[in-house]
C-alpha cells in the first residue's frame, strides 16, 4: 500500500511498497529494479505531475516530489556488493558506525557569463561541480569566466554514512566490511 505525506516535509513525496509495483506490472518492477539509477528521476517528474495535476491550489508550481520504496524483496551481503549492482535498485543492511553532516549539494545550476551577463539555467551537476562549457550567447566566446547565482540554482540535502557488516551476516575470522551510502 502507497500513501502521499500530506504534511509536505522539506522532502515531500509518496513511500510505495515495491510488491504493489511488483503486482500491478512485473515489467515495470523490473525496470525499475534494474535501471533505478536511470528511472528514478522519472518516477519523481511523474509524481510531482500527478500531485500538481490532484491538488493544483495547494502546490507550488516548482515543488519537486520524491518517490521511496518499501517492501523490496531480497537482500544483499555487503561483502557481496560488486560492481554489477551499480544503478540497480539494491537492499543492504548493517550497522552505521559513521555519519557525516548534512549539507547542500547542487544538482542544477543557473550561472551568469561574467563577460556579457546572460543567463545559463539548467547546468546539470555529476557529483562534481561543473560550469557551462561555454556561453550560450553567439557573440561571447566565454568558456571560463561564470559565477553561480545560488538563488536560481537547485540544491538538495546530502549526506554520508558508512555502514558495517553486522556480526550475524561476518564469516567466521574475518574483518567487517565497510560501505558509504549517500542519502
Amino acid at each position: 500500500s502507497s500513501g502521499i505525506n500530506a504534511e509536505w516535509p522539506l522532502r515531500p513525496g509518496i513511500t510505495v511498497s515495491f510488491q504493489d509495483i511488483t503486482d500491478y506490472n512485473r515489467t515495470l518492477a523490473g525496470i525499475i529494479q534494474d535501471d533505478y539509477y536511470r528511472v528514478y528521476p522519472y518516477l519523481c517528474k511523474a509524481l510531482s505531475i500527478f500531485v500538481r495535476n490532484e491538488h493544483p491550489a495547494n502546490i507550488q508550481q516548482k515543488k519537486q516530489f520524491y518517490v521511496s520504496l518499501n517492501d523490496f524483496p531480497g537482500h544483499t551481503k555487503i561483502r557481496l556488493l560488486k560492481t554489477d549492482r551499480v544503478g540497480h535498485l539494491t537492499k543492504i543492511s548493517g550497522q552505521v558506525v559513521r555519519t557525516h553532516p548534512v549539507h547542500p549539494e547542487l544538482v542544477s545550476g543557473t550561472f551568469v557569463c561574467l563577460e556579457c551577463q546572460t543567463t545559463i539555467p539548467g547546468v546539470e551537476q555529476q557529483f562534481k561541480y561543473t560550469q557551462p562549457a561555454v556561453c550560450r550567447n553567439p557573440v561571447c566566446n566565454n568558456r571560463t569566466k561564470f559565477m553561480l547565482d545560488i538563488n536560481q540554482s537547485k540544491f538538495v540535502d546530502f549526506q554520508k554514512v558508512r555502514i558495517q557488516e553486522t556480526q550475524s551476516e561476518l564469516p567466521r575470522g574475518s574483518i567487517p566490511r565497510c560501505v558509504e551510502v549517500v542519502l
